[in-house]
Formats: structure tokens, sequence, C-alpha cells
């Protein structure tokens, strides 16, 4: 594996796409970066498409880093899965015992500072760009902003939500490679700053490319920034301007046993981008292609069951099961159970407990119908939502709930009626309240790379997963407050930065 650290970004190289009707679908040909590139149009958009480039890494073919490793596994909505030895490193995912020489984290330690430094290089460079229109120069600033937010936030989430992270807002010259952190409210600071403005620079939904960020791309990941930073003024502001300006909607679920109608259907490769999508990281299948280096997710074989063409992983847990509430359509369109019938002719089969001794659970949401996607299952053209409309009013209800309940409930209950549930009543109020839309989070959301990170940020973590792991797992057990909401910063990157950047306490 080639290490990228921060030490060494200067050597990074752009990916140049070819063509602009949808760009991020397109296979990336690498170009390297020297002083006379950034001048045209082209020049710009392949500096921006090589930013969101580091978005839909998964891994190297021998390390594995997709979202939901990070979001579900040590939740308390799924196991790792599959056995012990397959990708072991991932077993301290779901023990709490990482440690600093995880080949996984250092992995996603790169790639997010990798996706800054191209970030960085495209906020430095675009306002020089003599021969590039004002519009084109605009919209890739404004993108750059929401993509280095991003990667910002993802890596506070990871690794700095006790005691920050390194920030970095511009290309770093010799000299100025090693890097300390910033503590965690500056970096707060600058993503939502970063966020603020490319919502007021990016045009709205239809007025760019579809797979790029939109105002409503960067309004919706502001209001979740805000709501990991406790601003719940500042979170129902912006979920109700997003919810107010008409261009999102939660799509109609007609029954959970049709495939094209269930709630599972959210989130297949018909519903692309959809309407009740704000951002979703985009993906393509290559048709046919190589094993591994595809622009096709690896999700679907991953997370397909043993017995149905996949790995086995990221399997729902008997407390996920028990959440859901008798007769909500999101139950079969979020699990399988051993026997359901899947697509067409196939049938999820639990894989045998003696090998494999985990529940009889499957994940559905994402799985594809085997006639839509390439024989090979690793190159799944399905994309990965981030941000979604249900999100925008939980966390709308969730915010309101301090000044207005009687609109927290209604923004709540718009979710369930989607799904058919029953609605909240006005006799439900204060900490009920609140519980309902946790609640509602955690069945409307869950096996989306949300579960662990709200519980962290909920500030009960600890509690929940110490009570809900099974001992013959040692699934929660060992989580420990005050260190185990942020997974240990990588040796390596410790060493690269000659003392300057310190270990996460408690590793």
């Amino acid at each position: 594996m080639k290490k990228i650290s921060i030490a060494i970004l200067t050597l990074a190289t752009l990916w140049a796409g070819s063509g602009c009707k949808k760009p991020l679908e397109k296979d990336p040909l690498a170009n390297p970066v020297d002083e006379t590139f950034y001048k045209t149009d082209q020049d710009l958009l392949a500096a921006v498409y090589a930013a969101y480039s580091n978005l839909n890494y998964e891994g190297d073919g021998t390390i594995y880093v997709p979202l939901w490793a990070y979001g579900d596994i040590p939740s308390d909505d799924a196991r790792k899965g599959s056995s012990l030895s397959d990708i072991a490193y991932w077993n301290a995912n779901e023990t709490f015992t990482s440690n600093p020489d995880d080949a996984g984290l250092l992995l996603v330690w790169q790639q997010q500072y990798l996706g800054i430094h191209r970030a960085n290089l495209v906020l430095e460079r675009a306002p020089l760009a003599t021969q590039a229109s004002e519009k084109v120069k605009n919209n890739v600033i404004a993108e750059a902003k929401f993509l280095r937010a991003y990667y910002h936030f993802y890596l506070l989430r990871m690794f700095g939500w006790n005691e920050g992270i390194p920030l970095i807002t511009k290309v770093l010259a010799p000299g100025e490679f090693e890097q300390g952190k910033t503590d965690k409210e500056t970096v707060f600071g600058q993503i939502e700053q970063d966020l603020i403005d490319a919502a007021a620079a990016l045009p709205e939904r239809g007025g760019i490319d579809v797979g790029r960020a939109d105002k409503g791309a960067a309004l919706g990941l502001l209001a979740r920034v805000y709501l990991f930073h406790n601003k719940m003024d500042q979170v129902l502001a912006t979920t109700e301007t997003i919810i107010q300006s008409g261009k999102y909607k939660l799509l109609p679920i007609l029954t959970a046993d049709s495939p094209d109608s269930a709630f599972a259907a959210i989130f297949q490769t018909t519903n692309k981008n959809s309407a009740e999508s704000l951002f979703e990281i985009q993906f393509q299948s290559e048709l046919n292609g190589n094993w591994f280096g595809t622009t096709g997710t690896i999700t679907q074989v991953m997370t397909r069951g043993r017995n149905n063409k996949g790995w086995g992983f990221d399997v729902p847990t008997q407390s996920l099961v028990d959440e859901f509430e008798i007769n909500d359509p999101r139950y079969k369109g979020t699990i399988y159970t051993d026997g359901d019938k899947m697509f067409y002719n196939e049938t999820f089969a639990a894989p045998d407990s003696s090998q494999y001794p985990y529940q009889p659970y499957g994940k559905r949401k994402y799985i594809e119908n085997k006639d839509k996607i390439a024989s090979n299952l690793s190159d799944n053209p399905n994309n990965y939502i981030i941000v979604r409309y249900a999100d925008i009013l939980l966390m709308a209800a969730e915010a309101a709930l301090s000044v207005d309940e009687a609109k927290a409930r209604g923004y709540l209950n718009q979710v369930r009626a989607r799904a058919g549930m029953p609605v909240v009543k006005s006799n439900v109020t204060g900490t009920a309240l609140r519980d309902a839309i946790w609640h509602e989070r955690r069945v409307e959301l869950a096996l989306e790379s949300l579960r662990y990170f709200d519980l962290i940020r909920q500030g009960r973590a600890g509690t929940v997963l110490r009570a809900t792991g099974e001992p013959r797992f040692h699934e929660g057990q060992a989580f420990r407050d005050k260190v185990s909401e942020a997974f240990p910063i990588p040796q390596q990157e410790i060493n690269l930065s000659q003392g300057k950047l310190t270990q996460n306490t408690g590793y």
C-alpha cells in the first residue's frame, strides 16, 4: 500500500475526469500536479473532481474502510459479522480494542487528509485561473469548501471528539508538514464557516451536474454539523430552510413485500439521487471490471449474506430487531430474516450458526437484485446516501424540542406517517418525546453509518453499548467513557509529525 500522510501530501496526484454530463460517474485519469495546470474551466473541474474522488474510496484491495465499518459496527445496530479471521482488524471496531497500528484507521486518516489537500489546492489555485469563467470558479470554490468541511467533520467524529484533530486550511509548504491538534471548538467553527460559505454560493438543486454538491447538500451537512455541535437553534433554522425550499420530499412506501415499492427501494439504483436525497457518494459499475480499482462500491458483496454470494458483514443485531414496532414496514426494508424472499427467486439464507455464530439476520439496505448489478458483485453501481430528507425532518424535530413541542411532534410524525405508523400524540412530551425522536432516528436511519456517532453526540454511548452488547461477543463491554468516543490516532502519523501530533488519551 502506498503510504500517504500529511507530511507528504504535496506528492498527491490530481484525477482529471472527462465529460461533464454526470462527471462524478466518470472514471478519472491520473495526471501530475504542476504550476501550469490550473487555468481553464476543464482544469478546475478536473481538480475539484479529484477532491470528490476520496469520498468513494473504500479500500485498496487489501485494507477496507467503508463508512459502515465505523458508523454501524461499533454501534448496537450491527455486528462485524462473517468470521473472526475475516478482516480481523474490524473485530476491534465492535469490541473497542482498536490500537494505533490499526491499518484501517491509518487508511481512513490518510484518505480524508488527501481529500482536504485536494480541496485546498482548488481553493488556492482557482482564483488565479485566468482562462476560467467566473461561474466555474465560483462553483468549484464552493464545492471545495463543502468537501473540506466534509473531510474535517469525518475526521473530527472519528479521531477528534475528545481532543480535536489537525486543522489544515491551506496547501502546506515545506517546513509546515508536521501538524499538531487543533482544539475541537476551533475545528467545528471552521467546518461550519466552510459550509455557510458553500451554501451561500452553490446553486439550488438542478443548477449543477448530478452528484456534485449543491445548496441543499451544503445546508444538509451544515445541519448535521450543528446537531453534533449541540447548536439546536441553528439546527432548527437550517433544517427549516431546507424544508421550506420545497426541493425535497419523502418517497412513498407502498408495501414491504414488493421490491419496487418497499422502504428498501430508497437505497437501490432505481432511486439514485432521488427527491429524498440531499447528497450521495456516487458510484458506477464498470460492468465486468477487474476485482478492484473500479468505480463501483464493494458494499454489495460485503454485506450480502454468506449464503447469498456475499461476505456477511454489517449484520443487524437482535437489539436493532427488537427496536422496530409491530407492523413497521421499515423492518423488512432494513433487515432480512432467514427464509425471507429477496428478489425474484432469491431467498435470504442465514449462515450455519456453528460456523458463524450470529443471529439469523442480514442487511437489506443497499442490497440489489442480481439482474441490476454487474456480474462482479464487488463492483456495484449503487450510490451511498449521506444526507436524506427523513434525517432533515428528524433533526428538525429534535432541535424544536426545547422551543415548540407541537412542531417537534409534527416533524416526527411526517416520518412516521410515510411509514404508515401511528402518530405520536400530544400527551407525549418532554423526555418521552425526545426518546420517541431518538427511537425514530434509530429505526428510520438504521445501518446508514450514523448510529454510533449519534450515540456519542447524545452522550450515552457508554451506557447504551455496555448494556446492549452481548457478553459472548464482548460487544460494548470494553467501552471506556472519555476514551472510546474517539479512535486512536495512527501511530505512523504521530511518528511523521516529529512529536507535534499527540495520541488521544487512553491509547
